[in-house]
């Protein structure tokens, strides 16, 4: 009988790659979700204490967290909301604070995710794009830190699907930030173009102040705020180009999920959003818009809304490109970098060598 090992899977706000692994785990591997954590206030962090889990091993994500069996960390940026202020992630969410510089991450903070990386316990690291590794490296110039890191691209599973016929092109766009993955700026430029094509745009987010909900329906733009993943799915079937504008992203997740059904994507890429031309080839599987540092603006980044718009329009009236760019996304998928079966295998690779499996 071949031998099954368990790993732990920590909560996460990051349901999209949590929910791949849980999913489609690599062979003989069994995720399963841990104990949800002790949350312990100190005075400058709140630690999350995962002793209750018997010191099993466990893939978790980056944060403050407690606990004496081996871990792996996976982590998107190294600009993290607890290793800035309390507060950054609210202040970004309205508008009020820019992709942090340097110097804006506090020494005992830095300290501390040090003290995380170096510990016996963390195993690996595994930052999801190149440019997190990047930035990792040139914070922590240590070998037993810089020794452990293994960048591995989030995968999503292959879907077999068929696109169904119909005559109106349908723009998608999800986020559970609405303003700051350029909701507004998206339905700006929707609405200077909606007369003059067979167009709709369905919006997908959580968080919508009210005079943006009044514009949404003066536009008869289609809103949901929840859908389950087979739900979901059918929107993307359904959907014909996906745009994210982000003034503030560290990866896209859902661009690998509109590219698994075929989608062009039209996206940004600069300082707030810096892993983004590592999921998108400009020209080849969508269009990489390039944001405008200025000041005075929200993020302290502004979407040239005149490019975003030919954008749009270039694949409205062209269909071919749109198979074109939709195929080529997905075959990153399928065989490509973020093929699930390569990731599992790297995944598998470093259980063993982590957890002696």
């Amino acid at each position: 009988m071949k031998k099954i090992n368990e790993i732990l899977i920590s909560h996460s706000k990051h349901q999209g790659y949590h929910y791949e692994l849980l999913k489609n785990p690599p062979k003989k591997i069994i995720f399963k979700q841990s104990i949800p954590p002790l949350r312990i206030k100190s005075k400058e962090f709140i630690f999350y204490d995962y002793e209750g889990n018997n010191k099993k091993p466990m893939h978790c994500y980056y944060y403050p967290i407690i606990y004496n069996g081996p871990f792996i960390i996976d982590i998107d940026h190294i600009y993290h909301p607890w290793l800035i202020d309390d507060n950054y992630f609210f202040n970004i969410t309205l508008g009020k604070m820019p992709h942090p510089p340097n110097d804006n991450i506090s020494k005992e903070r830095l300290n501390l995710s040090k003290k995380i990386f170096s510990s016996k316990n963390c195993k690996q690291i595994l930052p999801w794009s190149k440019w997190c590794e990047k930035t990792i490296r040139s914070y922590f110039k240590t070998d037993k830190i810089n020794n452990k890191i293994t960048q591995i691209y989030p995968a999503v599973k292959n879907i077999k699907f068929r696109k169904e016929k119909k005559n109106s092109i349908d723009l998608l766009f999800i986020s559970d930030c609405f303003e700051r993955k350029g909701g507004l700026q998206l339905i700006d430029s929707y609405k200077k173009i909606k007369n003059k094509y067979d167009i709709n745009l369905t919006i997908v987010t959580k968080y919508l102040n009210y005079s943006s909900k009044k514009l949404l329906d003066k536009l008869n733009i289609d809103l949901f705020s929840h859908l389950d993943k087979n739900n979901l799915f059918r929107l993307y079937k359904l959907s014909d180009i996906f745009v994210l504008p982000t003034l503030l992203d560290s990866f896209g997740i859902v661009l690998l999920e509109a590219m698994n059904f075929k989608l062009p994507i039209i996206t940004t890429y600069g300082n707030g959003a810096p892993a983004m031309n590592e999921i998108v080839e400009n020209e080849k599987n969508g269009f990489l818009i390039d944001l405008i540092n200025k000041k005075n603006v929200p993020f302290f980044q502004e979407i040239p809304q005149k490019e975003l718009i030919e954008k749009i329009k270039l694949l409205i009236e062209d269909d071919s490109l749109r198979r074109k760019m939709g195929n080529r996304g997905k075959k990153e998928i399928e065989e490509g970098k973020f093929c699930i079966q390569k990731r599992n295998k790297k995944l598998l690779k470093i259980y063993n060598k982590c957890f002696n499996f």
